[in-house]
C-alpha cells in the first residue's frame, strides 16, 4: 500500500508493507550491511554492482552506500537522527554532494508479524520522481519480507534435515511424515494429493509405464510468489520418465527423464509407530550444479509435503527454494 501527500513545504511519499517477522527483526535488517545486499542494494534489486557498504548504527552517525550502475559509481550517504529499537529509524537520504531528503521508518507489531510505514520527505521540486521513490520503496521492502521469511524458515529446520551426497552421486534425503505408510502412499502415488506438493499429470503405477508430470511450483503454496527471472523456465516445465518400481505402500521409483543417462528418484517408505519414515534417493547427480539443484528442489517439494500433510499452509516455493540453493551450494561444493 502507498500514497503521496504533497503540501507547500514538502512532499511526503508513504509506502506500508507488513510482515510474518517481529518488529524487531525488521529494525536490525536496515542496520546490516550485509543484509543490505540480498533486498536494498546490489544485483538482487537491480542491475549494479556493490562496491562498499559502510554504516555507524547510532545516532549521529552516518552510512554510505556506493554502489557501480551502469559504469557510474553512486554514492547514497546519510545521517541517522533516530535511533529506537524496535518501532522507528530516521535518517536523512541523499547522493553524495547533493541535498538530501528525510526517510521516516515506523514499525507496529500486529499478531502475524509487524507493519512498516515508510515515509520519505521530498523537496516538492522532486514531484515528478515521487512514485519512482514509492515504487522503488516498495519493491525494496517486499524483497526484504521474503527474505526475512525464507530466512525463518530455513533457520526453523534441523540440521539433520539437510541431504548429503555419496561417493556414487546419489542424494540422500530422511523425513518423518505424520502418517502411517498406508496414509502417505496416498501422497505419492494418488494424482489430486500429490498435485499438491509435487506436480500435476500422469503416474500410472504399473512398472514400465510411461510417466509425465507438469510443475507449477509457485502455485504449490497459498503464498504464490513468482520464480526469479533466472528460473522462470521451470515454472510449466514437463518431465517425461517411467515408473520403474512400484511396491504399495513403501517403496516407489521412476526415471528422472527418458534419456539413457536419466537419473532415478526412489521413495521407500517404513513405519515407525503411527508415523512414517521417508528415504528419498536420487542417482545419477555427476554434475556439481545440477545435484545443487536437485537437492534444493527436492528439499523445498518435501518442505511442501510436510506441510500439507500436517494441514498448514507451505511457505511459499521460490523464495525457500532460493535460500536452500545457496546453502546446498556450500554444503554440497566437495561433494
Amino acid at each position: 500500500m502507498s500514497a503521496t501527500d504533497s503540501g507547500t513545504d514538502e512532499l511526503a511519499v508513504r509506502v506500508t508493507q507488513r510482515f510474518t517477522a517481529p518488529a524487531e527483526r525488521v529494525f536490525d535488517a536496515w542496520l546490516d550491511p550485509e543484509g543490505l545486499t540480498r533486498w536494498m542494494f546490489g544485483p538482487a534489486t537491480r542491475e549494479e554492482e556493490i562496491a562498499r557498504l559502510q554504516i555507524d548504527p547510532r545516532v549521529g552517525g552516518g552510512f554510505s552506500f556506493r554502489v557501480r550502475r551502469a559504469g557510474t559509481l553512486l554514492d547514497h550517504v546519510g545521517k541517522y537522527m533516530r535511533l529506537e529499537r524496535p518501532h522507528h529509524i530516521e535518517f536523512s537520504w541523499g547522493m553524495a554532494g547533493e541535498s538530501d531528503s528525510l526517510v521516516s521508518v515506523h514499525l507496529a507489531p500486529t499478531a502475524q508479524g509487524c507493519e512498516l510505514e515508510l515515509t520519505h520527505y521530498l523537496d516538492p521540486a522532486w514531484r515528478d520522481f515521487a512514485e519512482r521513490t514509492r515504487s522503488g520503496w516498495a519493491r525494496m521492502l517486499d524483497l526484504l519480507d521474503r527474505n526475512l521469511y525464507s530466512a525463518q524458515r530455513t533457520e526453523a529446520m534441523p540440521a539433520q534435515s539437510f541431504g548429503w551426497v555419496d561417493a556414487a552421486h546419489v542424494l540422500h534425503m530422511e523425513r518423518l511424515l505424520p502418517a502411517p505408510p498406508a496414509q502417505a502412499w496416498n501422497w505419492f502415488a494418488e494424482r489430486a494429493p500429490r498435485a499438491h506438493w509435487l506436480a500435476e499429470g500422469d503416474l500410472p503405477l504399473e512398472p514400465g509405464s510411461a510417466i509425465e508430470l507438469i510443475f507449477d511450483h509457485a502455485e504449490l503454496s497459498p503464498y504464490v510468489l513468482p520464480a526469479p527471472d533466472a528460473l522462470r523456465r521451470h515454472e510449466g516445465s514437463y518431465l517425461r520418465g517411467r515408473l520403474l518400481a512400484c511396491e504399495p505402500p513403501g517403496l516407489l521409483a521412476l526415471s528422472w527423464g527418458d534419456t539413457p543417462e536419466a537419473g532415478e528418484a526412489r521413495f521407500v517408505l517404513s513405519p515407525r509407530g503411527q508415523a512414517s519414515v521417508l528415504e528419498l534417493t536420487h542417482s545419477g547427480l555427476a554434475d556439481p550444479a545440477t545435484r545443487v539443484d536437485v537437492a534444493a528442489g527436492w528439499h523445498t517439494h518435501l518442505a511442501m509435503l510436510t506441510a500439507r500433510m500436517q494441514g498448514a499452509a507451505p511457505p511459499a516455493f521460490w523464495p525457500l527454494y532460493v535460500v536452500l540453493h545457496k546453502e546446498y551450494a556450500l554444503r554440497l561444493a566437495a561433494a
